[in-house]
């Protein structure tokens, strides 16, 4: 006899050897002891998961001579000829090559006979869903008024598509996926009837790659079983699944973490070489993510993890579409060493607007000399607010000068005048550079300042008005700002002052504002001299 494959070896024969779909055959045993049997069943749910085999079981049933408590008896004539796959009166029809109206009605035409030894005749559609829309209005009026020795078992993958019509006369069954541990202590007990052993690793291997199919387990089982021979071992299932491994995926988590983009491509060049699917090696690391993105969200965090998943789970859908996998998956890891490197830092001042908003109702403290400060809690959250920003990219500095311009010694205590007007612009972002060696975190911070006012002594930086939490945290810095500000203009004395007010016009566009003026009063060309 020719070789059978484990899942048609050990495929259920009765209602209580179908694995993992109590509540479904529980409800249909009953029916069946009661009598109470429906006219036509729909069974959905993911591949694998047992419908057409309790479709079988329930048609066996209805009709068995002897029924034991709901079951077949396995023992009559109806449960040998079923068992055989010869009972005449049992149809299986594949929707997806019999999906057009001529076969339908050719249906019709043949459930109006009796059947031939069996109480009932039963029809299982297979893929029901392939169906085509002629199809399925010709089998409606024959699904809702069939002959009373007439069953239909319907059994779909893809539910959605079914019409309403046809889903509102049907008896509805959901089988759902089976869990993990429940595909392997099945596997556990089918490889102690073949007496072979296993590892645990490699059954977790299976399970997980099955993804709650009982026959795809059982398919990758047996052939894992047919590599390895006597003993399967976790680095034999690895062989066959095309799968990387714990180690080789935590290494690349790793990698990732540490925002090494040349270590991971070096990862998964090896992992290439060593012919491991890439698709799997995809899902292994979205596994990795994902558990840690349900751990983080505990506590309120996981947006990292999050955004791992979502990249990696575009890159391996993409994959599918592209002859060159690989320089897909290179994208999309480089792109989550880089992803902190490339956030821009309104996300980190956006938390900072949520965090005022929350301290407002909290009061004040009060520093050494009696004035206001930042409440404790808050200079708290900056400095993991600062931890957070070192990866933060700062915004680009324009080119500088290449001297700071010079200033000339004056013996009188007249003030010293202000740097020239049209070097203004660039006196902002050298104090933000000098400011972000000395403070990396209040550099970052004065670097969002909108404009610099140079009036004599004072340097007045603007920021935007929905700031205000910039500058209370920047006084708290005010030192440091005095001694980058004295870096950039050095041998002078300046006042620091920030302001949240609209954004102070220069010197520069005050006299060409008003020169504006003074010749549209006197209607002729006015200069100003020095």
């Amino acid at each position: 006899m020719a070789y059978l494959a484990l899942y048609r070896q050990y495929r259920p024969r009765t209602f209580s050897e179908v694995v993992g779909q109590e509540p479904i055959t529980r409800t249909l045993q009953n029916q069946v002891q009661t009598g109470r049997i429906a006219h036509a069943y729909l069974f959905c749910g993911s591949r694998g998961t047992g419908k057409t085999s309790t479709a079988k079981i329930l048609a066996r049933a209805i009709n068995c001579l002897d029924p034991q408590q709901g079951e077949p008896c396995g023992r009559c004539a109806f449960c040998r000829l079923s068992e055989e796959e010869i009972a005449t009166d049992v149809q299986e029809i594949d929707a997806a090559s019999n999906n057009g109206v001529d076969e339908i009605r050719d249906l019709r035409e043949k459930v109006r006979y009796a059947p031939s030894i069996a109480r009932y005749k039963v029809y299982i559609i297979d893929e029901v869903h392939m169906l085509s829309d002629g199809a399925f209005n010709a089998l409606l009026k024959t699904l809702e008024e069939p002959p009373q020795h007439t069953v239909f078992i319907l059994a779909t993958t893809e539910t959605h598509k079914l019409p309403a019509t046809i889903l509102s006369r049907c008896q509805r069954f959901d089988f759902k996926r089976l869990p993990e541990n429940v595909l392997i202590e099945h596997m556990r007990e089918i490889l102690a009837k073949q007496s072979v052993e296993a590892d645990d690793a490699a059954l977790a291997l299976i399970a997980k790659s099955a993804e709650g199919g009982m026959r795809d387990a059982l398919s990758l089982l047996d052939q894992c079983l047919s590599y390895a021979g006597d003993r399967l071992e976790e680095d034999c299932a690895l062989q066959v699944l095309g799968a990387a491994g714990r180690e080789t995926t935590a290494q690349m988590a790793r990698a990732l973490q540490a925002q090494d983009a040349a270590r991971a491509l070096d990862i998964l060049a090896q992992v290439y070489q060593n012919g491991v699917d890439l698709g799997v090696f995809t899902r292994e690391l979205i596994d990795i993510y994902r558990g840690q993105m349900l751990s983080d969200a505990q506590t309120g965090g996981g947006q990292a993890a999050m955004q791992a998943v979502c990249i990696l789970s575009q890159a391996e859908a993409d994959m599918r579409k592209t002859p060159r996998p690989r320089v897909t998956l290179e994208a999309a890891l480089v792109r989550l060493c880089i992803q902190e490197q490339a956030q821009d830092i309104q996300g980190v001042l956006a938390r900072m607007d949520r965090l005022e908003q929350r301290m407002q109702n909290i009061p004040s403290m009060s520093d050494s000399n009696g004035g206001a400060s930042v409440p404790a809690d808050l200079l708290a959250r900056l400095e993991r607010l600062e931890q957070q920003s070192r990866c933060v990219s700062p915004p680009p500095v324009r080119k500088a000068a290449e001297a700071a311009p010079a200033v000339p010694q004056q013996k009188s205590s007249a003030a010293i005048p202000p740097p020239p007007a049209p070097e203004q612009k660039d006196i902002l972002p050298r104090i933000s550079t000098a400011l972000q060696q000395i403070n990396k975190l209040a550099g970052q911070f004065l670097s969002q300042a909108k404009q610099l006012v140079c009036r004599e002594q004072q340097l007045l930086f603007c920021f935007a008005e929905e700031d205000d939490v910039l500058i209370a945290a920047l006084r708290q810095h005010q030192q440091d700002v005095e001694q980058a500000v004295q870096q950039v203009l050095p041998g002078q004395q300046w006042s620091i002052e920030f302001s949240t007010a609209a954004v102070h016009r220069s010197l520069e566009q005050e006299e060409a504002d008003l020169l504006q003026k003074a010749q549209q009063a006197f209607g002729m060309d006015v200069e100003i001299e020095e």
